[in-house]
């Protein structure tokens, strides 16, 4: 019976470190996600706050460029992050429609 718990103890030992680093790795993974995924929030909050004044001033080509490259930004985080499904397909339409002309050499640069 000692023989069996050391080796027990022995076995849980080595493979014990192994899994505690496993976790470790997916618990900074996860913190990483959750810094971007705030970063997405950020972004996407803002978007809509200057979209919504942009609809309101439509003729604000800066405005207009502000919003297309946040839109742009958010764009890029969610397809980085594998985060489509998470959105309607309306939204990410319209900001696809506004990082598309981020995009465009029209759009004058911001200051």
């Amino acid at each position: 019976m000692r023989l069996l718990t050391l080796l027990f103890l022995l076995t849980t030992s080595l493979y014990g470190e192994g899994e505690l680093a496993s976790l470790e790795a997916l618990i900074q993974v996860t913190e990483h996600n959750i810094e971007l995924q705030k970063t997405l929030r950020t972004q996407l909050a803002e978007f809509i706050k200057l979209k919504e004044i942009f609809i309101k001033t439509p003729d604000d080509k800066e405005l207009l460029f502000r919003v297309a490259k946040l839109a742009k930004q958010a764009v890029d985080l969610i397809k980085e992050d594998h985060l489509t499904s998470t959105f309607e397909p309306q939204f990410l339409s319209e900001l696809n429609l506004f990082a598309n002309l981020a995009s465009k050499r029209g759009i004058p640069r911001a200051p």
